[in-house]
């Protein structure tokens, strides 16, 4: 039988073993996957860490709901011609995609649903921003009606930005 060589180390005094190989046989060796589906799966969404992806969710979720509040208070104020008035179809592609996205987050689809959010928050910061230019107001009326559009544009980047965030954050 041979014998195995050992070496203290200086910094903490605990005997370890004298060659790599041997250190790394040690390690525990993670599960094997079972299927192929869930392989490809587990590599392919699940780089999100959990309370990451319910953080995000919630704010989605949030964001949701203050766009949708949003688009109801303007469509009352404004008169039905006006061109900056909330388009529906927009603000519920908007609000579908902050949700989906967080679902998507929320299922463990982490990279899916990043992937929504970008397209969904990025999509609205152009539609507010439009929305805010293309508003008939006198120059002298300040903020005035191009308020709440300005506004939704500035928490429609702050959500896009949540996203870009997540995305930036290294894989689990």
């Amino acid at each position: 039988m041979q014998q195995q060589q050992l070496r203290s180390s200086s910094r903490s005094g605990c005997v370890r073993p004298a060659t790599a190989a041997a250190a790394t046989l040690r390690r525990p060796l993670p599960a094997p996957p079972r299927g192929r589906a869930a392989s490809v799966a587990a590599r392919a969404f699940a780089d999100v860490d959990p309370s990451v992806a319910t953080a995000v969710a919630q704010q989605a979720v949030a964001y949701a709901v203050v766009l949708a509040g949003e688009a109801a208070f303007s469509r009352s104020q404004l008169p039905a011609g006006d061109p900056g008035c909330p388009q529906v179809p927009v603000v519920a592609g908007g609000v579908a995609g902050s949700v989906g996205a967080a679902a998507l987050l929320k299922a463990g689809a982490g990279s899916a649903g990043i992937a929504v959010g970008l397209a969904s928050t990025g999509l609205m910061v152009a539609a507010a921003v439009l929305r805010a230019v293309r508003l008939e107001t006198l120059d002298d009326d300040w903020p005035g009606p191009r308020a709440w559009p300005a506004g939704l544009a500035l928490l429609s980047f702050f959500a896009f930005m949540s996203f870009v965030q997540t995305a930036l954050l290294p894989a689990v």
